[in-house]
């Protein structure tokens, strides 16, 4: 995984009792891509379009009225 998590205790142990193995946790790490955050007011397929238009992908999208969150790849 990759993303900033609070305590990852009980992924460690659910991955290690899933496959009988140790499991690493990297808890620092340089990221290669920096992260960047917005909130947007426009209508989502505009929102993307600008995102690719200006090469900004790919795209972690996540919509206050969804579940699960989308992922835009790279075109």
């Amino acid at each position: 995984m990759s993303a900033t998590l609070g305590d990852v205790s009980g992924f460690v142990e659910d991955i290690t009792a899933r496959n009988g193995r140790d499991t690493a946790v990297v808890d620092d790490a340089e990221r290669p891509v920096p992260l960047s955050f917005s909130w947007a007011m426009t209508p989502i397929t505009e929102t993307i379009t600008e995102l690719l238009e200006t090469h900004q992908a790919p795209v972690y999208i996540v919509h206050f009225t969804q579940k699960m969150p989308s992922i835009v790849p790279n075109r």
